[in-house]
């Protein structure tokens, strides 16, 4: 059992470091043209609902983009290319309307707002730990408790696997998405055959997931859409908000130098990726200024003069504190 104490005043503090971080994320142009998409695999109906809005394909050879709506018929574990300002060439770190969506939003500074969106969601988490820290909890997949109770014939289990045998080789998809699933064929399904255990889904233990996910680090243990996908399952504990708001999160995160952006260059190597901490200093000094007195950003200082000269690329805080806003 975690203490709930020990994660909820940092609550403050990380909204402020993502809304910092996040600000230089503006929609700057309409489309900017990119032949590159995220990799996203539903993972439940609360996902499904954050994806409305956005622009897809079902494969790279499909013509044109199609926007997911409220009728769009989507199945859980569907693997869909989505446009994303993980993606986006937008110059300047910013990015463009179709890579965010059609979705309606009261200003363009994005950034922010998901900085203000994302932070919400860690204080649920961690708040919810009050109810339910402690708790094991094991998701059910209503539809297929259902097909096993009224198709199951058989299991039969050997030692490296685990098959299912049904009365009907009309097999539901969402097995495909079951930890240690291999392969289906006609009325079977088969599984590793390894020990599983249930772990405990405690508010706190997602907390500390989340932070794990976006902290600064070289040891990439995820593609950009894996993390992506990592991220959105714990947050889909305690909301679905818009997924172009988790996305942003990433958008300027990965590096394959200490100059370049990923999403600028995909066909490098990732090198690093930034964390909620780091994020404003790669923006630039003021900002890093703004957000954190240490020896670190007051060691900036004396390249401020340069930097202030280019105004086009300013952030909102930025502007502000100068009086250009």
């Amino acid at each position: 059992i975690s203490d709930k104490s020990k994660s909820t005043p940092s609550s403050g503090y990380l909204e402020r470091s993502l809304a910092m971080g996040l600000s230089i994320l503006e929609i700057d142009e309409e489309d900017c043209g990119t032949r590159t998409s995220l990799d996203v695999t539903i993972i439940n109906e609360r996902h499904k609902q954050t994806l409305i809005d956005k622009w897809y394909k079902n494969k790279k050879s499909d013509p044109e983009w199609m926007l997911i709506t409220k009728s769009t018929k989507l199945k859980i574990g569907q693997q869909l290319l989505v446009r994303s300002p993980m993606f986006c060439q937008t110059k300047n770190m910013k990015i463009c309307q179709k890579c965010f969506g059609k979705k309606e939003v009261v200003t363009n500074y994005v950034g922010i707002l998901a900085g203000q969106i994302l932070a919400e969601r860690f204080t649920q988490l961690s708040l919810r730990s009050f109810h339910d820290s402690g708790s094991a909890n094991l998701e059910v997949n209503k539809l297929l408790t259902e097909f096993i109770r009224d198709h199951l014939t058989n299991i039969v289990n050997n030692k490296s696997e685990v098959k299912l045998i049904f009365d009907t080789e009309l097999i539901p998809s969402e097995f495909t998405i079951l930890s240690c699933y291999k392969h289906t064929q006609k009325n079977k399904v088969y599984f590793e055959n390894t020990k599983n255990y249930v772990l405990n889904k405690d508010s706190v233990e997602g907390l500390k997931h989340m932070r794990e996910i976006i902290k600064s680090t070289s040891n990439i243990k995820f593609t950009p859409s894996g993390y992506y996908q990592e991220l959105m399952k714990s947050i889909l504990d305690v909301g679905s908000p818009y997924s172009s708001f988790v996305e942003i999160l990433f958008a300027n995160m990965f590096l394959c130098s200490d100059e370049t952006i990923w999403r600028y260059d995909q066909s490098q190597k990732i090198v690093k990726k930034l964390g909620d901490k780091t994020l404003a200093g790669k923006i630039s000094p003021l900002l890093d200024l703004l957000y954190q007195q240490n020896s670190k950003s007051t060691e900036s200082i004396d390249s401020l003069d340069s930097y202030l000269r280019d105004d086009q690329n300013l952030t909102i805080y930025e502007k502000l504190f100068l009086e250009k806003f």
